[in-house]
C-alpha cells in the first residue's frame, strides 16, 4: 500500500489545507483593510480562485498575514450579457505570495455573501 508520506514526489508538493473545493473564477476584487498604525489601506486585484471559505487574489497592495480584510468581487455573468454579480466578504489574510516567478497576491479565508446584480 502506498503511503503519501514517503512518497518524494508527495514531499515535494505544496500541501493543502483547505477545507473546501475552490473553483477557478477571474472577477475583480476591491479590498480594504485598516494598518496598525490606523491608516486604511486599500487596493485591486483579481481572482485567481474562489471558493465556499476563501479566495486567491493576485494584487501588487498586499495587506500583512493575519489582517482582518474587507472584499468586494465583481463576476461578469454568463447567463445575461452585461449583468455583474457582487460577492462581498470580511476575512482574515492567510498567506502572501511575493517572488519573480509567480504573480504577487494573497490568500484569504472568508466567506461571501451575495449583493446582487447590476
Amino acid at each position: 500500500m502506498d503511503n503519501p508520506a514517503n512518497d518524494s514526489s508527495a514531499n515535494m508538493r505544496e500541501i493543502d489545507r483547505r477545507r473546501s473545493r475552490r473553483y477557478h473564477i477571474s472577477g475583480f476584487v476591491w479590498f480594504w483593510w485598516q494598518e496598525r498604525d490606523g491608516q486604511l489601506r486599500n487596493g485591486l486585484g483579481l481572482t485567481c480562485n474562489i471558493g465556499e471559505t476563501g479566495v486567491f487574489i493576485e494584487s501588487e497592495s498586499l495587506p500583512p498575514v493575519a489582517t482582518d480584510i474587507n472584499l468586494v468581487v465583481a463576476l461578469p455573468t454568463q447567463w445575461t450579457e452585461g449583468m455583474t454579480l457582487f460577492l462581498s466578504g470580511v476575512g482574515s489574510v492567510c498567506h502572501v505570495r511575493q517572488g519573480l516567478s509567480n504573480a504577487s497576491g494573497f490568500g484569504a479565508s472568508t466567506i461571501f455573501r451575495t449583493q446582487g446584480a447590476e
